[in-house]
């Protein structure tokens, strides 16, 4: 049950002024440090607040507009005690000496806590912030150095309207705070309206010596971290702890990411610790100090244990999700056209090499359809090469290439003209053909010869092979000319 106390500056309750110069407030008790500004300390904080810029006279409106609940874990820590809206409160946040407020907590570890509402907003919340052991108020603060104790909700200030007036609020500080600390107050109203249109916070920053020992509770073992495998970069370590008393509830969920430093050995158990450490108010990870106060997060199974720290028995899990590997993405075919390129024209006996690498398309396979009379050892590849037969008139070759793949296939065809050699044959024995007073006619390549014909070439008579050489008489003249080609006694038989 909470209850609210109306308190009065200087033991007198004055009317509530009518208008809006009476702004919004701030905490009272512990005094915020803009409070101590305004009735004119001349403590280091001050001056280093004045040297910034600092104002005073709106010291009700320390505030982050747009406001919410979410916008202070997301502040930044050099404006966590003013909420980063105005210049002029930047140096709230300054790190120096500010005036301090004695806190005597009772038995209990409880405290009053006071605030000036001077105006009362319908308040969605107000929370206190204190900082976490140890603390040195010359280093830099952000969210995660704070911790919540007190918290009251959905609630209009009962005292509010000047700033005399100062409602209280009875808050239990954390077990084990002593000496220096800061408290940070966020007071989170539901006022829209004067371009408003999600609420304000209001900030305070408020510097204490928590005097008297609160209760201490010491670090209690629940066990030892155990094995989950070795984890790799990209997995995600999975912490969950549980509330035996409420059916196994899990109270804390965290999922921590491995980078490739974190997958080492078990470098694993310091990176889960150090985010549980960070974040949780029940646990924490590591290796008990030898004062048996304090735990830190160490590398090793062997040494990693989880700790309660606040008396209360818990059950916790600790598991590992691979990483998510996505498949690479599975190429698009593209549908084969083919494309010839190379020589229109060439003389007998020239090498000519047609290609077919303009074609386009996804893994494309190359087949070549070769016309007769040209032989064309490789026809699979995407380029044909041959060597042009020798004739005695121009001829006409069309080749084909055909490229095909998944989506189908494509032909293209390509005409090459072999010009032709005349005959040269005189019917003496200088002569490309003839025999001298005989009627033996003259060899002519491309002519499909039988077997046992007789020509003439070069002034002497051969007799073309029987099956199965016959065919050969009439191939290309560079392997099968009478006399000539690289193979003519595989066809020919000379004669005379």
């Amino acid at each position: 049950m909470r209850s609210f106390k109306l308190s009065l500056l200087g033991g007198v309750v004055l009317a509530v002024m009518s208008g809006t110069a009476l702004a919004h407030g701030t905490m009272s008790h512990p005094k915020a440090r803009i409070l101590h500004c305004y009735a004119g300390s001349q403590s280091e904080g001050c001056k280093a607040f004045q040297a910034q810029g600092g104002s005073v006279y709106d010291w009700r409106e320390v505030w982050q507009k747009p406001g919410g609940e979410a916008t202070f874990p997301t502040t930044p820590g050099d404006r966590l005690c003013d909420g980063g809206t105005k210049a002029s409160h930047r140096g709230l946040n300054a790190l120096a000496q500010w005036p301090v407020t004695t806190l005597k907590p009772d038995a209990n570890g409880k405290v009053t806590l006071k605030w000036n509402h001077t105006v009362a907003h319908r308040t969605k919340s107000i929370q206190f912030f204190v900082t976490k052991m140890p603390y040195d108020s010359t280093k830099p603060l952000q969210f995660s150095d704070l911790e919540k104790f007190c918290e009251y909700r959905d609630f209009t200030p009962a005292i509010a309207g000047h700033q005399t007036l100062q409602q209280e609020y009875s808050c239990t500080l954390p077990p084990g705070k002593n000496g220096r600390h800061l408290i940070v107050s966020v007071w989170n109203t539901n006022h829209v309206g004067d371009g408003v249109t999600q609420g304000e916070s209001y900030r305070a920053c408020g510097d204490v010596n928590i005097e008297g020992n609160t209760s201490v509770t010491m670090p209690s073992d629940l066990g030892a971290l155990y094995g989950i495998g070795q984890p790799v970069a990209g997995d995600t370590l999975v912490w969950r702890l549980a509330d035996p008393k409420r059916n196994g509830e899990y109270l804390e969920q965290l999922r921590v990411p491995v980078d490739q430093n974190g997958a080492q050995g078990e470098r694993w158990t310091k990176v889960l610790g150090d985010a549980v450490n960070g974040s949780s108010q029940r646990v924490r990870i590591g290796q008990l100090s030898a004062d048996g106060k304090t735990v830190t997060s160490v590398e090793g199974l062997d040494k990693s244990h989880v700790y309660t720290i606040d008396g209360n028995k818990y059950h916790f899990a600790v598991s590992k999700e691979a990483a998510e590997v996505t498949p690479p993405p599975v190429p698009e075919v593209i549908a084969p056209q083919s494309k010839i390129t190379g020589p229109y024209s060439a003389t007998a006996g020239q090498s000519v090499t047609l290609s077919g690498t303009g074609s386009t398309g996804s893994d494309l396979k190359f087949s070549w359809t070769v016309p007769a009379g040209v032989n064309a050892a490789v026809k699979n590849q995407p380029t044909l090469s041959f060597v042009a037969p020798t004739l005695t008139k121009d001829q006409q070759y069309s080749f084909k290439l055909t490229t095909t793949n998944a989506k189908g296939s494509s032909d293209a065809n390509h005409v090459v003209t072999v010009k032709g050699k005349p005959d040269t044959g005189t019917g003496g024995d200088n002569g490309n053909g003839g025999d001298t007073g005989t009627s033996v006619p003259a060899y002519k390549p491309g002519t499909i010869y039988k077997e046992l014909e007789r020509v003439s070439n070069r002034g002497k008579i051969y007799e073309c092979k029987a099956w199965p050489y016959t065919n050969w008489c009439g191939q290309s003249p560079f392997h099968y000319e009478p006399g000539k080609g690289m193979y003519w006694n595989q066809a020919w038989t000379l004669v005379k």
